[in-house]
């Protein structure tokens, strides 16, 4: 993909030093936090020329291919440190579980413009990180982090995307972590605050290649 050899061309620069910070956007002129994600006036940053990367496809891709491979899907869930084992489940639950990743979809004109993309080399791995982060926290993706391994002989290779969302619902408010490995799992860690109370955070997880 170009976004990728846009990344590649970044990267002999970027590893001369770990986790250096590169392409910010310049800060905006007022905080969003105090705009709803309905006021588009306002745009936390102007991206709106800039090409986000596209988790929503990508994500996509990967039901597809499983998909077509038939591949077995196993589930845990785990409470309190106690993991329970549950039998193979269906494309359609597994495709529920995908939707949580693919929606929003912040390449959206009426929500990219309330996000700012960062990106960063991290040579511990080595790879590129791709951020996406808003100050609006009535928005319920609060981050996005695309991890890209480039290769210079072969495409470029996603590794992981990682993403916090929040939102309310009544009386409680839903936090989760959203985590894909590419080409081998994905798994949820969802809290629940019900007023002052936090509940147990419960993690799914479903593989469909364990070799890794």
């Amino acid at each position: 993909m170009k976004y990728f050899l846009a990344a590649l061309l970044l990267s002999s620069a970027l590893f001369s030093c770990k986790n250096h910070p590169v392409n910010n956007e310049p800060p905006a002129g007022d905080s969003a936090a105090a705009r709803t994600a309905g006021d588009s006036s306002s745009p936390a940053t102007d991206t709106a020329a800039q090409a986000f990367f596209p988790v929503s496809d990508f994500i996509g891709g990967q039901v597809k291919m499983v998909d077509s491979l038939q591949l077995p899907l196993s589930k845990s869930v785990t409470v309190k440190g106690k993991t329970v084992l549950a039998p193979p489940i269906a494309d359609a639950e597994f495709k529920l579980l995908a939707a949580a990743f693919r929606q929003p979809d912040i390449s959206d004109p009426a929500l990219k413009k309330f996000y700012k993309e960062s990106s960063f080399a991290d040579q511990s791995i080595p790879s590129i990180v791709i951020s996406y982060t808003t100050t609006n926290p009535a928005l319920e993706i609060q981050k996005i982090d695309v991890i890209i391994s480039p290769d210079p002989v072969k495409s470029d290779r996603v590794r992981t995307i990682y993403m916090e969302k929040q939102r309310v619902a009544g009386d409680t408010i839903i936090r989760q972590k959203l985590y894909w490995k590419a080409n081998h799992n994905c798994q949820v860690i969802t809290e629940k605050q019900v007023g002052k109370t936090l509940l147990p955070a419960e993690q799914v997880k479903v593989v469909w290649d364990p070799t890794e």
